[in-house]
């Protein structure tokens, strides 16, 4: 490497544009997320945030690259000279870079969004969080983290992409003597229930009959995915106030 002389203008404007032109980049990036924002609303600031962490990132590889450069140091033969840490450092840097592309994709594919309710590989939950390494499901009272390279490597259902939760509420009639009478009371407290999206239908089916009764299931829109598991209790105490069930888990 030669040596560099800082009273040199031209070393110095380099550096500073090797500095400077990236963080310029980045802050313009930023401004025409939040503008395309505010105009379209077809992403939310988690999505900018992501984004911005992601170009970042890469913003700084730029910057100490170029900064390398500039003083000289031939970055082709810095990498080959630091051979196994090299390799190291890039497969310790493989994960985070899956994980930072799936965590883009999702961004701008937008298969699914805070707020949703998702399942993959067995876990189900709303989307708490979207960020540039992982998804955060709250399920059942905890918190699930899932990496961003699993929704690029596994197929995942999203329950509310049609804007709409259908709760599944299976039970049993202990008396089917009655069952057409019982059916309509079913009914009449589920249309009547004022935790239900009205703009979707809802359904009641007999599954099957046996010792315990009549097995029915009910699949309901519910409006507040955050208070379903109080929702479904609400309507599982007003149908045993006039009907005997038996309450089974999904």
């Amino acid at each position: 490497m030669a040596a560099i002389d800082f009273n040199d203008i031209e070393v110095i404007l380099r550096l500073i544009c090797s500095i400077v032109i990236p963080i310029i980049l980045t802050m313009i990036i930023k401004h025409l997320l939040i503008k395309f924002q505010k105009k379209t609303g077809s992403i939310t600031k988690d999505n900018i945030s992501t984004i911005m962490k992601i170009i970042r990132i890469i913003a700084v590889i730029v910057i100490i690259i170029g900064c390398l450069d500039v003083l000289g140091v031939n970055i082709e033969s810095l990498f080959v000279s630091l051979g196994l840490v090299t390799l190291a450092l890039t497969l310790a840097a493989k994960e985070l870079l899956s994980n930072l592309i799936a965590g883009l994709n999702i961004v701008i594919e937008k298969p699914f969004t805070t707020g949703d309710m998702i399942g993959v590989n067995n876990y189900k939950g709303i989307v708490q969080k979207i960020g540039f390494k992982n998804v955060e499901l709250l399920a059942k009272d905890e918190t699930i983290i899932v990496p961003n390279i699993i929704f690029s490597q596994n197929s995942y259902i999203n329950y509310t992409k049609n804007g709409k939760f259908m709760q599944k509420i299976k039970f049993s009639l202990q008396n089917n003597q009655y069952l057409d009478e019982n059916l309509k009371i079913i009914d009449d407290i589920i249309k009547n229930c004022d935790d239900l999206d009205k703009k979707y239908k809802y359904s009641i089916n007999v599954r099957s009959f046996d010792d315990n009764g009549v097995n029915i299931t009910v699949k309901v829109p519910i409006k507040d995915i955050d208070n379903r598991k109080v929702i479904v209790s609400k309507i599982l105490v007003e149908i045993y106030d006039k009907i005997k069930i038996d309450p089974t888990k999904d």
